[in-house]
């Protein structure tokens, strides 16, 4: 995770702003994306394809035309608690190079527009490869909650600030933290604990209570 962080905010990262964005998915279809864990790769590829059309539509028809923005996006395939639940965080530039390389910042995206986009264009890759049926793509879209969530924070203008470097090793964290395994003296078992709550402390979990899917 620290050579991950060191190797963006050294040798990648460029001056201009950025955004951490994450994508989730619903419950009804992160199953068919574990079962063949191949299609996981549609997740980044969609999020980012949502993120880019967003903001070439901000853009003159001129200038959009070949634009493009910088990202990196890693697949988490489980939650805090090792259950099934992939996602994906990534930076972002917040707007565009076009091709003459000049950067068109894009401040106030619609997160809104981007989820719906992104639910758009993974329900619709999944459809292409017969993955999912047209019938659970009109039943999502009645949900009053999708499933499909959008969020974003502005980064920190300084690589180096230390809420920047933080994020970059979360991206590049594996699903169990060894920091989190702690040795239970009083009943001499190693469990592992997550998802800290101020009201229930943490969770604790026995290895044998760990899912087999991360």
């Amino acid at each position: 995770m620290l050579l991950f962080a060191e190797k963006v905010t050294d040798d990648i990262h460029l001056s201009v702003p950025h955004r951490f964005w994450s994508f989730s998915i619903p419950k009804a279809i992160r199953w068919i994306l574990l079962r063949d864990r191949r299609l996981l790769k549609l997740i980044p590829r969609c999020a980012f394809e949502a993120v880019k059309q967003a903001m070439k539509e901000s853009l003159p028809r001129d200038s959009a035309a070949g634009a493009t923005c910088g990202a990196i996006l890693a697949i988490h395939p489980t939650g805090n608690l090792l259950q099934s639940n992939p996602h994906v965080h990534g930076i972002v530039s917040e707007g565009l190079f076009d091709r003459q390389g000049q950067f068109h910042q894009m401040p106030d995206l619609d997160a809104k527009l981007i989820e719906d986009l992104f639910c758009e264009k993974l329900s619709t890759e999944l459809l292409r490869q017969e993955r999912i049926s047209h019938s659970l793509v009109s039943s999502i879209a009645t949900w009053r909650q999708s499933g499909f969530s959008v969020h974003s924070t502005r980064a920190p203008a300084d690589p180096r600030d230390p809420a920047f470097f933080h994020r970059l090793r979360y991206m590049a964290r594996p699903a169990v933290a060894l920091s989190n395994r702690i040795f239970d003296s009083e009943n001499e078992k190693v469990v592992y604990r997550a998802n800290f709550n101020a009201m229930l402390g943490f969770e604790r979990m026995t290895p044998a209570s760990i899912p087999c899917n991360t």
